[in-house]
């Protein structure tokens, strides 16, 4: 759950049918299919991102249209543990940074969601 820069609350719903499959429900009546977890990040004005073990992917907060994927291949970070995600550091640099283990291996990985503007 996040709330906007609108003030909406944003609310996603992972529903399990299998091992590989669930869907995201972001506000009632909008339904998307994306992988079995994540975490939703409020970005400047009207953006909504959705940060999964895969990767970053960007929609629209008003319109939640399909999900643009802008980055994947992050799966082998999180092979071995569950994404954790640090919800603070975007509102001090415009970073979201996500943790994750594989083995013996601990992975932080980096997005910037900043204001492009800047």
């Amino acid at each position: 759950m996040t709330v906007d820069h609108a003030g909406r609350v944003q609310v996603s719903k992972m529903v399990r049918r299998s091992t590989s499959d669930a869907t995201l429900s972001l506000r009632k009546g909008h339904v998307k299919n994306l992988p079995p977890s994540g975490f939703l990040v409020a970005g400047h004005g009207d953006t909504l991102f959705i940060v999964t073990p895969d990767g970053l992917h960007r929609t629209s907060a008003s319109r939640f249209d399909e999900p643009i994927t802008l980055v994947q291949g992050h799966e082998a970070f999180f092979k071995d543990s569950q994404m954790g995600l640090d919800r603070t550091r975007f509102a001090h640099d415009g970073w979201v940074s996500v943790i994750g283990r594989s083995g013996k291996t601990v992975a932080v990985i980096d997005y910037w969601i900043g204001d492009s503007n800047k």
